[in-house]
């Protein structure tokens, strides 16, 4: 075994611009002699390619792959040189280990149509889930492998509880931006593309200064909105959202967007990064009251205990029902039958 195959050996793996620098430092060779010694390696040396920026592999020995600092490495990796794989990955540990498959590219930087310079969703989801980074569950949902994820075992209650209170929000959050006439009357859309990328709601826009001309005739702006609750909100979180809006610019210069990020919770920076990028911030508590947040909170809390709760003081179930409907409009009813189903579910231990 040589130095060099010891030195890779003793990580679980190195980004091929990294590797370079050291061949240079230690071997006193120049960065294009290095980067060529590097193209020559080969078994028990391996590349993983085609997933970082700049062409850079990710070099490893194959007595590493695939253990637990290979995939450290990997996702280390992934954050400084590979954007649109780490997107996903930090999506889906931002959500506690599950994210629903029509969700996930909500969160990612890469678009769900063909971009002229951007590698689609669908193929970057299949080259995650074959170097077995990602898994897509026979419920319709994607998780992180076991050596990435940051919990053992996802609470399937807890993400649950966070699920519904997502869609609780975007409904109302479609009702309020009808009311104050920003958005077209029934053009509201969960989960849809507006410049070949996803967003959780988008509705076309008239107001003025929004609005395009084509050929004389009026081109709506769109509000687009994604939401960022149940969990730490910092600049790691939000910024998928500042990728995604800087490729429809960059790529579709002429189309006029109004940016909301929902949240439940904010760090300083995070608000401040995505202020300085044109983002409307939206906190559920300053948007709804604090009664709506508090319902919010309670939702989460009551569907991650519901099993404890439904056998030892379901009127608390019933009473959070009781405040949906009075809180909110007739939207509720697919929900209260969510509610409905899982109190079944959680009472009779399917959940369990």
């Amino acid at each position: 075994m040589t130095k060099l195959e010891r030195y890779i050996k003793k990580k679980g793996g190195v980004l091929s611009g990294d590797l370079a620098r050291y061949i240079e430092r230690n071997q006193g060779v120049s960065n294009d002699a290095a980067r060529k010694r590097i193209q020559r390696l080969t078994s028990p040396i391996h590349k993983l390619t085609g997933l970082f920026s700049g062409k850079k592999a990710f070099i490893y020995h194959a007595d590493n792959y695939q253990n637990s600092e290979y995939f450290d490495d990997l996702v280390e990796a992934f954050k400084s040189d590979g954007k649109r794989c780490y997107s996903i990955i930090n999506a889906i540990k931002y959500h506690h280990g599950l994210i629903p498959v029509d969700e996930l590219p909500n969160y990612s930087i890469s678009p769900v149509r063909l971009i002229s310079g951007h590698m689609k969703f669908s193929s970057l989801i299949e080259k995650l889930k074959k170097h077995n980074l990602i898994r897509e569950t026979r419920e319709g949902e994607y998780g992180l492998n076991i050596s990435i994820a940051e919990q053992a075992a996802p609470n399937f209650r807890h993400i649950k509880g966070i699920e519904l209170s997502k869609k609780l929000i975007l409904q109302h959050f479609e009702t309020w931006s009808k009311n104050i006439g920003l958005v077209s009357f029934k053009k509201g859309k969960n989960n849809h593309i507006v410049g070949g990328f996803q967003f959780a709601f988008t509705a076309p826009t008239y107001i003025d200064g929004l609005i395009g001309y084509n050929n004389q005739q009026k081109k709506p702006g769109f509000l687009v909105a994604d939401i960022l609750i149940g969990n730490v909100t910092d600049e790691d979180a939000i910024s998928f959202f500042i990728r995604k809006l800087a490729a429809i610019k960059a790529s579709n210069p002429t189309l006029r967007l109004f940016p909301v990020l929902l949240v439940d919770g904010i760090g300083v920076k995070a608000l401040n990064q995505l202020k300085s990028n044109g983002v409307l911030v939206a906190s559920i508590k300053e948007l709804y009251g604090k009664d709506y947040s508090d319902l919010i909170k309670n939702l989460i809390n009551t569907v991650t205990n519901a099993g404890a709760i439904l056998k030892t003081e379901p009127e608390k179930y019933l009473s959070l029902m009781s405040k949906l409907t009075k809180l909110i409009d007739g939207k509720t009813n697919n929900l209260r039958g969510d509610l409905f189903e899982l109190a079944v579910g959680f009472y009779f231990g399917k959940y369990s």
